[in-house]
């Protein structure tokens, strides 16, 4: 029944108005409606037809619309492009890569298979055909024929009269006459230059032959720091003593600068004053808190860094660190971290740091122990961790401690050293953990990564400075 009644009703919606009207879109004749409906009328308009054709279209805008341009959907490809090895028919040819493409390259005919082709008559494709290989600059192949002659071949049997190498010369000559065949040095055309010569150091000659860097007298693989080589200088800065070099140790109070630091050598503890026992003025050259006017050993320092720590128990106080870096618990000048809970704060105005909820015990005399922030939440337990640093451990190596928050027990005084987690400066002096950062996700991941920093590094010069990243991955 519901199919029925559609039908009628679109019957009905086929019928004409009454009376007369003019269609643009096609032709008709006068009709007459001969239905057995009760619909009597006459159909009398006349349709004009459409003489138009549908409009082209240049979809990328190269100026070619669909009909010309074979990919119209790529302003680089239409029929004035100049082609390239692309895989693309960017001119429209119906050729893909043809030899003649902008970027095509010539290829050497290489019958041995060696690897090297011969002068002559290249073939210029987008892919080396069969047989054929590019120019390299060793040069070209002396001999097709045979896989032993080529540019790249080694000559080393003075007693063998065949140029395998191509370069117009065999191994038992000796060119230069300098007593040596060419095959046992390293330049055939100087006769200055021979295993038997006198090295010139600094002019940029191997003059004997020992393949070592000509700004490098002593050997130790350092080039000297007085000459450049491409514009940038070595690094030994005693290049006629191969026991200093960056990779020496230095004595200190010998007058020697042996791990050409830059440092004083009668500054041990890099304080900036010498020893008073060599004619400084550092009474104390084992601390580098101790120096003219620096203040009397008693002296804690306390607040010479502080830090919001974020919230490390979770109570929605925010919870803050206090550095220490004088304080004398775990040595002379090991320094001392102090964290108080926001909950212990209440309405007391003065809080002594011995009542602080948590201590942190420098490891070792001179640590200086100070350095403080908020690593956030690094391990995802909803607790924030922190980070501390003392940059005089290890001969001001530098040492970074994490503590997670959930780590943070009963016991109140902690030692530095039972940090969940710890990181080192690579050498002395580098003082790492001068700077540094937690509060921050870097990659995204939703935990808090770490970054640190040493400014006394020496990787890429002397005191050039080093950066680290570290991703949590706790």
């Amino acid at each position: 029944m519901r199919l029925t009644l559609l039908l009628v009703l679109a019957l009905c919606g086929c019928g004409d108005r009454e009376g007369t009207e003019t269609d643009t879109t096609d032709t008709a004749t006068t009709e007459t409606d001969t239905d057995t409906d009760t619909d009597t009328d006459t159909d009398t308009d006349t349709d004009t037809a459409d003489s138009g054709s549908a409009p082209t279209v240049d979809q990328d805008e190269d100026g070619f619309d669909e009909t010309e341009d074979c990919d119209d959907n790529d302003g680089s490809v239409n029929p004035d492009a100049t082609e390239i090895c692309d895989g693309l028919d960017n001119d429209c040819d119906e050729a893909v890569d043809e030899d003649d493409a902008e970027d095509a390259s010539s290829w050497y005919l290489d019958e041995d298979g060696d690897g090297y082709g011969v002068e002559g008559d290249p073939v210029t494709s987008c892919e080396a055909p069969t047989g054929h290989v590019a120019w390299t600059e060793e040069g070209f192949d002396c001999d097709d024929t045979d896989e032993a002659y080529h540019p790249g071949a080694n000559e080393d049997d003075c007693t063998d009269p065949n140029d395998y190498n191509c370069d117009g010369s065999v191994s038992y000559e000796d060119e230069d006459e300098d007593g040596w065949p060419a095959c046992e040095e390293c330049d055939d055309s100087d006769p200055e230059v021979n295993p038997d010569a006198t090295e010139t150091w600094y002019d940029g000659v191997d003059g004997d032959c020992n393949g070592g860097s000509d700004y490098d007298a002593d050997g130790d693989g350092h080039d000297s720091a007085d000459h450049e080589v491409d514009g940038e200088a070595g690094t030994d800065c005693d290049d006629a003593n191969p026991d200093i070099s960056p990779d020496g140790t230095d004595s200190w109070y010998d007058g020697v600068d042996s791990d050409c630091d830059g440092w004083s050598d009668y500054d041990a503890d890099g304080d900036g004053h010498d020893s008073d026992s060599w004619g400084g003025e550092d009474c104390d050259d084992g601390d580098a808190s101790s120096y003219p006017d620096a203040e009397e050993a008693f002296a804690d320092f306390s607040g010479g860094h502080v830090s919001n720590a974020g919230d490390v128990d979770g109570d929605g106080l925010g919870d803050i660190l206090v550095g220490a870096s004088g304080n004398d618990d775990g040595g002379s000048s090991a320094g001392k971290v102090y964290l108080i809970l926001g909950s212990s704060l209440g309405g007391t105005p003065v809080l002594e740091l011995a009542d602080a909820d948590y201590s942190f015990i420098g490891e070792s005399s001179g640590d200086a122990a100070q350095e403080v922030a908020s690593a956030g939440d690094m391990d995802g337990d909803g607790l924030d961790d922190i980070l501390m640093a003392g940059v005089g451990h290890g001969s001001m190596a530098g040492k970074v401690y994490l503590f997670l928050g959930s780590s943070l027990g009963s016991t109140s005084t902690i030692d530095l050293s039972d940090a969940d987690y710890s990181f080192t400066g690579e050498g002395a002096k580098n003082y790492l953990g001068r700077g540094f950062d937690g509060d921050i996700d870097i990659n995204g991941d939703g935990f808090n990564d770490i970054l640190l920093g040493a400014h006394g590094n020496d990787d890429g010069g002397t005191d050039a400075g080093k950066g680290y990243l570290l991703l949590s991955g706790l």
